[in-house]
């Protein structure tokens, strides 16, 4: 009967230490650990830190389980930082099963549940959002990566990559999103050790300017813009300037919304990617006026509409039903082109009517209701640029009252001023 092996506090019956030097499989590898360790070298003065054959480092470590496993980076520094946080887990008696979900699975199954992270929730709408940018720029970009190998350098290297080709930062910021909120909960599961996305800034990653100032037409542009329609849209890009109202708002409004008397019309939902459902925000259920002009010309329209009831569309696409965005943007488009405003867009609308009623004298707050955004804070940031910076005319003057004249050193009581009277003066 031969010798038994000498069996080691982990259950090898080698030395810890020994698999890191020559690569020998540990019990708990599996077959790609050893393929991986198979090309690793021993990096000189670092004891325990290979290189692998992708550049990365790794590191093996007892954990809290008394288990070894095998930590990697793209330094030897977050190698033995990582190895070190495993240690410190272990002596404090914690222990961490991170999730070995590959990033595409993870996220598919986590957006098909995602309920949001405030009490308020989430809306369908948003999270359909949130699933295109993930399909659209994160499961390309992290495909199979496993979740809990993520770095915080690999969320910048994200959203570097997103803003390549000129992206702005509202896109980046788009794009991140689902990405952060995705890898909160996944830290708050236990399924990665902290959220990577946490304190990532996109300010100095974008390759486009900073000062990304939204364009506006003058009124020069959009008379030509208006030239170059075809009749059948213009009633529609008129309603788009003198409202501000977003494509999704004016596509679900009804006639029922609309108060000739008044003048003025309710926004009371929109649509968008095929639903229904209420405007973007609380603040975006509002009443805008209408001008005469507008007024008049939306009431010869129900005159002349197939279907002139309080429930029909006010503006419907060739089939009768909701417009399409997509078929709106390449018409407007290619009338835009035309009319030498190749950058304007649907959207460019609703800026035009901000940078109008600025230039008319209506106050940031004023602005702000008709848009509908939820604070002056967003208005002002996103047109802060139009608003007028000539100051007028200081308003006072002599009846501020009079200062105490200059007196001589040798004066000992000063001559009494005139009580000081401050009229209100309008400016």
């Amino acid at each position: 009967m031969g010798a038994r092996p000498m069996q080691w506090p982990d259950g090898a019956v080698t030395p810890p230490g020994l698999h890191e030097e020559i690569g020998a499989p540990h019990a708990d590898q599996t077959l790609s650990d050893v393929d991986a360790m198979s090309v690793e070298t021993r990096v000189p003065k670092h004891p325990g830190v290979s290189r692998r054959e992708d550049g990365s480092y790794s590191m093996r470590v007892t954990d809290g389980r008394g288990k070894r496993r095998r930590v990697t980076g793209r330094t030897v520094s977050e190698v033995k930082a990582k190895a070190a946080a495993v240690k410190t887990d272990a002596r404090r008696g914690e222990i961490r099963d991170e999730s070995a979900a590959r990033f595409d699975e993870y996220a598919r199954e986590w957006i098909a549940g995602y309920a949001g992270r405030t009490e308020r929730g989430i809306r369908e709408e948003t999270r359909e959002e949130y699933r295109q940018a993930l399909e659209r720029h994160a499961i390309p970009f992290f495909h199979r990566q496993r979740l809990s190998a993520i770095t915080p350098a690999d969320v910048k290297a994200f959203t570097a990559h997103v803003a390549r080709g000129g992206r702005g930062r509202n896109t980046v910021r788009l794009a991140l999103a689902p990405v952060r909120a995705m890898l909160a909960d996944a830290a708050e599961a236990g399924d990665v050790r902290q959220n990577p996305a946490r304190g990532v800034r996109i300010g100095n990653l974008t390759s486009g300017p900073k000062d990304e100032r939204v364009k506006a037409l003058t009124r020069d542009d959009a008379a030509e813009l208006m030239a170059q329609l075809p009749e059948q849209y213009r009633l529609l890009v008129r309603f788009l300037l003198e409202t501000g109202m977003r494509i999704s708002e004016a596509s679900a409004v009804t006639w029922g919304d609309v108060d000739f008397a008044a003048r003025r019309v309710a926004v009371e939902r929109r649509y968008r990617e095929g639903r229904t459902g209420p405007p973007k925000s609380a603040a975006g259920r509002r009443v805008v006026p209408l001008s005469d002009t507008l007024a008049r010309r939306l009431w010869e329209a129900r005159k002349a509409a197939d279907s002139a009831s309080d429930a029909a569309l006010v503006f419907t696409g060739r089939s009768g039903g909701h417009l399409d965005a997509t078929s709106v943007a390449r018409w407007f488009g290619m009338a835009a082109k035309k009319a030498g405003v190749g950058w304007a867009t649907p959207h460019c609308c609703r800026h035009t009517c901000a940078s109008w009623l600025l230039q008319r004298g209506f106050s940031v707050k004023q602005v702000q209701v008709w848009l509908g955004h939820a604070n002056a804070a967003i208005t002002l940031g996103v047109y802060s640029h139009l608003v007028p910076e000539d100051l007028p005319a200081s308003p006072f003057g002599d009846d501020l009252g009079t200062m105490p004249t200059e007196t001589s050193r040798n004066d000992t009581t000063p001559a009494p001023a005139e009580p000081a009277v401050l009229r209100v003066v309008s400016s």
